[in-house]
């Protein structure tokens, strides 16, 4: 984006962003359990890319929560490109995260997209997670047809959306 297109671009979505925050739909921070997610996935990152990732996400960014939603994606205004993960390793990537919620086994994906983390899901609204003890366990690659958003695009529409 070059410069002219930022000088409109930005003000316009921190406007949006603005009206959002105030109807509690999201913040410019990441919430709890998400942030732990974040820092868990970061540290078992190799060191360029767990460097990169924490550098993503120490810009200003804004992260959309809805109350019953479980998919929390995060956009960026203007993310430096030096602070992007490698684009070939993480164009579509998906990073399952095993977590123990007050006891409970349940798994959060991290979605990468273009190099940048592009959303956080989790397999209960971010509401559930209030007052409630998490615990995170192994990080693995997976399959990134397997994201909840591809999941909801497919019964919308019936098939894999490009």
């Amino acid at each position: 984006m070059n410069a002219a297109n930022l000088i409109i671009h930005i003000p316009i979505k921190l406007l949006g962003d603005i009206l959002r925050w105030l109807s509690f739909e999201g913040s410019w921070s990441l919430a709890y359990p998400t942030d732990k997610i974040a820092n868990h996935l970061a540290l078992s990152l190799p060191e360029i890319d767990r460097s990169r990732l924490c550098r993503q996400l120490s810009q200003f960014f804004f992260q959309s929560r809805y109350n019953k939603g479980r998919i929390n994606p995060i956009f960026h205004y203007a993310l430096d490109p030096k602070d992007l993960l490698d684009r070939e390793l993480y164009h579509d990537a998906l990073f399952q995260i095993e977590m123990l919620v007050d006891g409970k086994k349940q798994r959060a994906n991290a979605t990468f997209y273009s190099g940048r983390l592009h959303s956080i899901e989790l397999p209960k609204p971010i509401a559930f997670y209030s007052h409630k003890a998490v615990q995170l366990g192994s990080v693995t690659r997976g399959d990134p047809r397997s994201t909840m958003t591809r999941a909801i695009d497919r019964l919308e529409h019936g098939r894999e959306q490009e």
